[in-house]
């Protein structure tokens, strides 16, 4: 369109609209006159002009609604609870399960903590703690960096608050690098620390243990990833099978989630174990149904299929990861090993689709390619290789941990390293004078046959004036302690012998005192360093040296000689 087209649609666009505002002004003209003839005829509203484009454009353009009706929003969620954070890692964590009922969430926190702080005999001042209550268990997760603090925790039988007391069970909770093993017929009068002292595993460190509810099961928490398949219970071999955690279901109120004897709302009319049918009669007709897969039995029994929980530690074993998200990182990895595989394709692709276009185009196309690979990094071999390394099985695996560089640790390698060739010169030396003793002493002996030699073929006079005259000293060897004194006559043999043994005893003996020396100071250093390094690494170490000292204390001096193989074990699945 032209400009002249344009300014003509303009012009008339602009006396349509005139025509039609006199068209309007006539109309309403029209019915004010006829208003004035007639006062029963309804008068006409006059409107200003942008009134009367908004009204336009309101029944030309259909009306749209920014907020949807309520039947097409999304129905709305119940909000979440906000993810707590962890306790410390190097902390020692205990639980504390009350019994009789005693609801911990409706319990003030300031009298809490001075019952636990009471009854564990700690003084408030410098004893930290640091306590979270689980109101779906009802239990009550405590956290302290102090060993002792973590020794009176754990000896809390009872809590007094207000004028009731309510018996409790502390027992520690597993560390990450942990898995539980379950031993039963374990008689019901037996005390703790009996308990403690009957049990060993040769090969295994057990940490804690606890006694499931008033039964005779008894769960022991051993170090590491494996369970041993037999135990020793007072010297007498226990088999120990794998624990496997199940749904927690109470029989008083029928639901999940806690036991009965952690029962926070015990109905008021009792109700049957099985169906959940309120006892009301002493007859009823049971009709069990299990909550968790619907099936015709008791919630949670042997015969569920849901009733038991996939193990904590699955996760950190040696195994694949089966989440999406794992196998997304694992295919990136994929593709990392092969950067060039995207190319080639696409290069084949372009190779079989030049032909059908023309020159102007695909000369574009390739320069503006080559452009782009001149600007992108040429891949690394290496690089993809170690990438694709980087996988779930360098995390999890016990074996791939990072080298400790320490520059303690690096100095005491060096020092060593300088002992070792010191020893090795020293040892080198040692077989030199070895050598010379038994060239002296085979030179010696040669000397003497000759002599004897002479001796006995010479006449009986000449042999004593040979014997009489004096013979001048033989050469000897400069290293010899003896060269600085000339001998007036020749030696008998059991001398040279005596000589050679005494200047190899005194070279043997010099030699070890200066080994033994050298060694005490290399282990003198090394232990001093062995102890810096043990200040400074104390706060990593320290949980798990708390709970083998406990073990230590507790064991049992007399043991019983383990009659089975070392390496039978259940690997934890």
């Amino acid at each position: 369109m032209t400009r002249a087209d344009a300014v003509q649609a303009h012009r008339s666009s602009t006396d349509i609209s005139d025509d039609e505002e006199m068209d309007l002004r006539g109309s309403q003209e029209d019915g004010i006159t006829t208003g004035g003839n007639n006062d029963t005829t309804d008068w006409i509203t006059v409107t200003s002009r942008a009134q009367r484009r908004r009204m336009k454009s309101q029944a030309i353009t259909p009306t749209t609604t920014l907020t949807p009706p309520k039947s097409d929003l999304r129905p709305s969620r119940s909000p979440r609870k906000p993810k707590l954070p962890p306790p410390p890692a190097d902390d020692y964590k205990l639980a504390i399960r009350p019994r009789n009922g005693l609801p911990l969430s409706k319990v003030s926190p300031m009298a809490l903590s001075d019952c636990i702080l009471r009854e564990a005999n700690l003084q408030p001042e410098g004893t930290t703690i640091r306590a979270r209550i689980d109101e779906n268990q009802n239990i009550l997760i405590v956290s302290t960096p102090s060993p002792d603090t973590a020794a009176g925790l754990s000896k809390i039988e009872k809590l007094t608050i207000g004028n009731g007391t309510f018996e409790v069970s502390s027992y520690g909770v597993s560390p990450d690098n942990s898995c539980k093993g379950v031993i039963h017929n374990i008689h019901l009068e037996a005390t703790p620390d009996e308990i403690m002292k009957a049990i060993s595993a040769p090969g295994f460190e057990p940490l804690t243990y606890r006694r499931l509810g008033n039964s005779t099961t008894i769960v022991i928490t051993f170090m590491g990833k494996k369970v041993h398949c037999m135990v020793y219970v007072g010297g007498v071999e226990t088999r120990c099978y794998l624990y496997k955690r199940t749904v927690a279901h109470c029989h008083v109120c029928h639901k999940t989630g806690h036991r009965e004897d952690v029962c926070l709302h015990p109905p008021s009319t009792p109700k049957c174990k099985d169906c959940g049918v309120q006892l009301t009669s002493d007859q009823h007709e049971c009709h069990p149904q299990c909550t968790l897969c619907g099936g015709a039995h008791t919630t949670a029994s042997k015969k569920c299929p849901k009733r038991s929980l996939p193990p904590i530690n699955r996760r950190k074993g040696g195994g694949p990861p089966t989440n999406a998200r794992s196998s997304r990182s694992l295919s990136v990895d994929a593709r990392k090993m092969t950067p060039n595989s995207r190319s080639q394709s696409r290069n084949r692709r372009d190779s079989s689709q030049a032909p059908t276009k023309s020159g102007k185009e695909s000369g574009r196309r390739s320069r503006s390619r080559s452009k782009h690979a001149s600007k992108t990094r040429p891949p690394s071999t290496t690089r993809g290789i170690g990438a694709s390394q980087v996988s779930w099985a360098k995390v999890t695996s016990p074996k791939a941990q990072p080298p400790l560089h320490h520059p303690e640790i690096t100095q005491v390698q060096a020092q060593n390293a300088r002992l070792l060739e010191e020893n090795a010169i020293l040892k080198a030396e040692l077989a030199s004078l070895r050598a010379e003793l038994s060239a002296m002493r085979e030179e010696f002996l040669s000397t003497r046959s000759i002599a004897k030699a002479s001796t006995q073929s010479s006449p009986p006079e000449k042999r004593k004036r040979a014997e009489k005259s004096p013979i001048p000293p033989k050469e000897q060897h400069p290293n010899h302690p003896q060269n600085a004194q000339p001998t007036p006559s020749i030696p008998t043999l059991q001398q040279m012998e005596e000589l050679i043994t005494r200047s190899t005893e005194s070279i043997q003996a010099t030699l070890e005192k200066y080994l033994t020396d050298r060694m005490l100071q290399f282990d003198a250093r090394v232990t001093a360093r062995i102890v810096k390094l043990e200040e400074h690494m104390l706060p990593l170490v320290a949980p798990q040296q708390w709970h083998s000292n406990q073990t230590s204390q507790t064991a049992d001096p007399h043991q019983v000689t383990p009659l089975f193989p070392q390496d039978g074990s259940t690997t934890m699945q």
